[in-house]
């Protein structure tokens, strides 16, 4: 999940995934939800039978049947008219068949609230059962073998009932979610919990150490390697098993996480720590609700929008029936496309003044008490498992590893981009200056306000560089990105999408705007001719050089009461099945953008484009997971590497190759002219200083509040606004209140800017001389994507680049030469 920050992003967001947030999402697989998905994370669901009730028989059958032959009518890839693939509307070619999965979003209420009691009490069992278990006959087997199996079976019946409280148009069923989401949590923080578990998967674990130190099987501790001879597996003197290094990587995990949550404590202070997580998870449930059901809204008259140009304003709602005093009004929602649109384009200071306001004051009633009792919880838990803070027990399991070593990166940004910023600042100042005096103006030349923010960074990229962004929609049509996207993914990354046409095939979604698509992998090493030879019987079905990778959900368009930004949900993961074969992924991108009209078509911005590269890719992680075991599947990887895969495609979006692919004028047809995407390209590291100083005012701010034991919000952000920033807070704003990635993301917003370091030496080292080169795109699906977290971050990067990952493409790409570090992070 991920937001508009640096030069890109999205969802990020309730935890955003997607937060999730979101929201940013967004969104987020970690241990602690081994058997439970947090609020705002990336949630999963089941294929099954329309009746709603997934069987992994039937998934299994699904996978058999996707590997049948096809038609002569599958060799192609129809487009409709004009070159575009016809993703919207009735243009997609018809589909006899959707492999028998099919994805049921129709539970009522009840039945919701009903299968999660099932549910819980089938992880209960599960637990009990493990519990139960003698330690002189438990094996991995029947501990964390059944651990595993329970995630395979559970993980997408807990999407049917959690996932549609972020798309559901009826509130009975949102309601029903978010109970059942609050259910599950706390189920889960007590489940990871039990002593009585964790007693005997310790015992497992501590033989299995033991005996690698007797030389009977292992490699080193850690994600490592089998010792030598042993093949990569590990065995234990008891019980003779062997066990390969994803096994061992969830057994050794699974323990940590554990350990984690307390339970190696003392009676008394467990008992403590379990409390104060139960408070925590509601807090963070009601918090991530409460932006979520956000109504704010401004009223504006039409002539208050000057400069956001003809085509929005027309598509405002008129505030008329609110309740609001004066008519011919129109309504202003707290949505990404209004508000943006307002800050960058708006020339009436007070319209951006009242939008800016509303923005920044989201939930402030309800959430700022919430977000300084969260401080002031999590710090209590921290210190009660042995850590000085939240932040050193959040980033135990995290790549950055300790609360001085995010802190020294940070800061070391801060230091090395201020000089940037600085006369970023001062450019942005005289534009302010030149307009005050232009207009008569009653406002400080020398101040820049939170409500200039937007607006004259925009000034400079239209006027220095003359990009002019809303010009710039005209050659975005959705459908059109849509298209290209897809061409360059399948390019790139041996992948091949097909669209399932609903006016054929009946399958289960959450809404009618919903599309789906089916995915594949293309296996180069066959011979070209094998799927001219054995061509598919149907278009569902794999051809003969493919294999099924799983199905992707795109519900692009806001609604009211839908999750408020761009997200991607895994909602089923990629696993081995315990007959044998895998069973597919089921993902969903949840965004927002401007929805057609009668008259005329999605158009999207650049920066939304580059949100679309970005979320896309979160679901294509997830789609090309190879990993076996469920937890490691797709996104599951450490959290402040999370990002870094989709960040670097969205490299794919200043290149001048694929914006001829993405782009076409939605009048003439024609791509961007050179011209413009020179210019566009030399914009991208425009206001560079400035906007990489605002992710280090979140990344600050976060760790500065999870460093302490409890936070006046408001205060520290008036600071880093200042010193950070350099725009001052707008009174009786906070931020905080709203700032999704406090929960899920929280004492790791810092990830972002870590992730892009990680993103900008793949892209440099890798794709930046062809941006097509298909030999890295494969290799980076099998050395990055495939592996999900069953290897440590830190190795796949070296595996993929050839060396460890450093920070030279990072300040080269933002202009920084001259303080080139070259610094090895890990």
């Amino acid at each position: 999940m991920s937001f508009s920050g640096t030069k890109r992003t999205t969802q990020i967001a309730t935890f955003g995934l997607a937060a999730a947030t979101a929201a940013i999402y967004f969104w987020w697989r970690g241990f602690s939800q081994r058997r439970f998905k947090a609020i705002e994370e990336l949630e999963s669901v089941s294929v099954g039978s329309s009746s709603g009730s997934p069987k992994g028989a039937a998934v299994a059958a699904a996978a058999a049947n996707s590997k049948a032959k096809a038609t002569e009518a599958a060799k192609a890839k129809p487009k409709a008219e004009g070159g575009m693939r016809g993703w919207f509307g009735s243009k997609a070619t018809p589909k006899p068949s959707i492999d028998g999965i099919l994805l049921d979003w129709k539970l009522s209420p009840g039945e919701i609230l009903a299968l999660c009691d099932e549910v819980i009490a089938e992880m209960e069992s599960v637990d009990d059962t493990v519990a139960a278990v003698p330690l002189s006959s438990a094996t991995y087997a029947n501990t964390f073998g059944r651990i595993v199996s329970m995630d395979r079976e559970l993980d997408p019946k807990q999407s049917y009932i959690t996932f549609p409280k972020n798309v559901s148009t009826d509130k009975a069923t949102r309601d029903a979610c978010v109970e059942a989401s609050n259910k599950l949590s706390a189920f889960g923080v007590k489940s990871n919990m039990r002593k009585d578990v964790y007693r005997v998967l310790k015992h497992v674990a501590d033989q299995h150490i033991v005996n690698e130190e007797d030389g009977a099987g292992a490699g080193a501790s850690g994600a490592g390697g089998a010792s030598e001879g042993s093949g990569g597996y590990f065995a234990s003197m008891a019980s003779n098993e062997l066990l390969d290094d994803e096994q061992r990587r969830f057994m050794e995990k699974t323990v940590l996480e554990y350990e984690h949550n307390g339970v190696h404590l003392e009676e008394g202070v467990f008992k403590q720590v379990e409390e104060l997580k139960t408070k925590v998870t509601e807090l963070e449930t009601a918090f991530s609700t409460n932006i979520n059901q956000d109504k704010s809204e401004v009223h504006v008259r039409p002539e208050a929008l000057a400069g956001c140009g003809a085509d929005f304003v027309e598509s405002l709602e008129p505030a008329e029936g609110k309740g609001v005093t004066g008519k011919g009004l129109v309504t202003l929602t707290m949505s990404y496309p209004h508000y943006f649109t307002v800050q960058r384009k708006c020339n009436v200071v007070e319209t951006r003044r009242r939008m800016e306001q509303a923005f920044n004051s989201r939930c402030k009633e309800l959430n700022v008490p919430i977000i300084e009792e969260l401080v002031r919880l999590r710090h209590q838990i921290a210190t009660l498992c042995g850590y000085p803070n939240h932040a050193a027990y959040r980033l135990k399991k995290r790549m950055a590893k300790t609360p001085a070593n995010v802190q020294t990166f940070l800061e070391d940004l801060n230091y090395k981009l201020s000089p940037l910023a600085d006369r970023e600042l001062e450019v942005l100042l005289k534009y302010k200056a030149a307009e005050v005096e232009a207009k008569g103006l009653d406002e400080d030349p020398t101040v820049l306000h939170m409500y200039d923010y937007r607006y004259y960074l925009n000034q400079v990229e239209e006027k220095d560089y003359q990009v002019d962004h809303e010009a710039l929609r005209q050659y975005f049509p959705l459908d059109a990105v849509l298209d290209g996207l897809v061409d360059i993914y399948q390019e790139v990354f041996g992948l091949r999408f097909e669209r399932i046409d609903s006016a054929m095939v009946e399958f289960s979604t959450w809404h009618p705007e919903v599309l789906l698509f089916v995915v594949y992998r293309v296996d180069e090493d066959l011979p070209a001719s094998a799927s001219a030879a054995s061509p598919a019987s149907a278009p569902t079905t794999p051809r003969a050089n493919e294999t099924l990778l799983g199905y992707y959900y795109l519900d692009l368009f806001p609604r009211e009461d839908k999750f408020g930004h761009a997200a991607c949900w895994p909602l089923q993961a990629a696993c081995e099945l315990e007959g044998g074969g895998r069973r597919p992924a089921v993902t969903a991108l949840v965004c927002n953008f401007p929805a057609p009209t009668t008259s005329k078509p999605s158009l999207l911005s650049h920066r939304e484009v580059e949100t679309f590269f970005h979320e896309f890719g979160h679901g294509v992680h997830n789609l090309c997971s190879m990993a076996k075991i469920p937890a490691f599947a797709g996104t599951s990887v450490e959290r402040d590497f999370v990002e870094a895969p989709s960040q670097m495609l969205e490299n794919w979006c200043w290149e001048i190759e694929p914006l001829k692919r993405i782009s076409r004028h939605v009048e003439t047809g024609e791509s961007i002219p050179e011209d413009i995407m020179h210019a566009l390209i030399a914009s991208r590291n425009a206001n560079s200083g400035l906007l990489n100083c605002r992710q280090l005012f979140f990344g600050l701010f976060d760790q500065c509040i999870h460093t302490r034991a409890e936070a006046d919000t408001e205060a520290l952000l008036r600071h880093y606004h200042l010193s950070v920033m350099r725009v001052p807070m707008t009174p009786e704003t906070n931020f905080a209140a709203s700032f999704g990635h406090m929960c899920g993301y929280d004492a790791q917003y810092y990830g972002y800017m870590w992730a892009e370091v990680f993103s900008d030496d793949m892209f440099q080292t890798r794709f930046k001389e062809d941006p097509f080169n298909s030999k890295a795109g494969r290799d980076y699906c099998d050395k990055v994507l495939a592996k999900g977290g069953s290897v440590d971050a830190a190795d796949m990067l070296e595996a993929f680049l050839g060396r460890p990952a450093n920070d030279e493409a990072f300040l080269r790409a933002r202009g920084l030469d001259d303080v080139l570090s070259n610094s090895t992070l890990m």
